[in-house]
């Protein structure tokens, strides 16, 4: 009985596998930093996962005296990702000054 309710299972459209991972996915914190010291500049802990909504950081004036700055962000997702980007744009006084995108071709999961 168990193998004939699975056959009529109805295979996921891919629109509905992308809702299931972005319901599963979950960006846990991300920080800006210092690259040659590693001094923590500004750390965010809000989830910024939402896709298609602008989310705004607050970083000290400082930061703009390091030389070299790094990223790291951190995420989660419950669900097998494939072909993941993310892409990050920063604006300065509603002006766009950077965007990077980021590729990862493997399977996360």
């Amino acid at each position: 009985m168990a193998l004939a309710s699975a056959a009529t299972k109805s295979p996921k459209t891919p629109a509905s596998r992308s809702q299931e991972i972005l319901a599963g996915f979950k960006l846990n914190w991300m920080n800006l930093r210092d690259a040659d010291t590693g001094k923590i500049w500004w750390q965010g802990e809000d989830d910024m996962s939402a896709s298609g909504t602008e989310h705004k950081a607050h970083v000290p004036k400082q930061l703009l005296k390091c030389k070299r700055i790094s990223r790291e962000i951190n995420f989660s997702s419950a669900e097998q990702m494939e072909n993941f980007r993310l892409e990050q744009r920063i604006l300065f006084k509603d002006k766009l000054i950077e965007g990077t995108e980021y590729k990862h071709g493997h399977n996360f999961g």
